[in-house]
């Protein structure tokens, strides 16, 4: 049998009540709405056959594991196998110009985790630091009075780490 709908007036009209599961929307909005969807399938279609395939099965994994995105850190050290770098900062920063060149002289100041520390040309810092080390994180901690962040690591050999979360690569 079929399903008679029954019908109701507002204002005189008769009006035929609508399934729960319709929505009427303008044109316009569906049009628009459409477009968006469209583009952003598009674009997401390019991503996905830009991705590094491996990293994306990698973070698939994490979030079905309900672990954080970034658990391996990459840790600065001078030079392959030299001390490992847990802080910097720059100590002289003078730039003027000469006929057609600039001319810096800057200086960084480099802390190690053996609590030593020297100076070198900010370039010599640049070329000298290796980034091949890898360290997990721990566990996170954030200062009230300052809102600094800082990660605690653990590194290969065992050793834990204390390093402000912005001399972390």
């Amino acid at each position: 049998m079929a399903e008679q709908t029954k019908k109701n007036t507002i204002e005189g009209k008769d009006v035929i009540p609508m399934p729960s599961d319709t929505v009427e929307i303008e044109r316009s909005e569906l049009s628009a709405f459409m477009d968006r969807l469209n583009s952003l399938e598009a674009s997401n279609k390019k991503l996905l056959a830009a991705a590094d395939k491996s990293r994306l099965a990698a973070i698939d994994a994490r979030e079905a594991a309900d672990t954080p995105l970034i658990r391996t850190v990459a840790l600065s050290t001078m030079g392959k196998g030299g001390p490992l770098i847990v802080a910097w900062k720059l100590t002289k920063n003078i730039s003027h110009r000469e006929g057609n060149r600039n001319v810096e002289d800057q200086e960084m100041q480099v802390f190690y985790d053996d609590g030593k520390n020297e100076k070198m040309p900010l370039i010599t810092f640049y070329r000298g630091q290796n980034k091949e080390t890898r360290a997990e994180i721990v566990s996170r901690s954030r200062d009230e009075k300052s809102g600094l962040e800082s990660v605690k690591l653990e590194l290969a050999d065992g050793r834990q780490l204390e390093i402000p979360l912005a001399f972390v690569n």
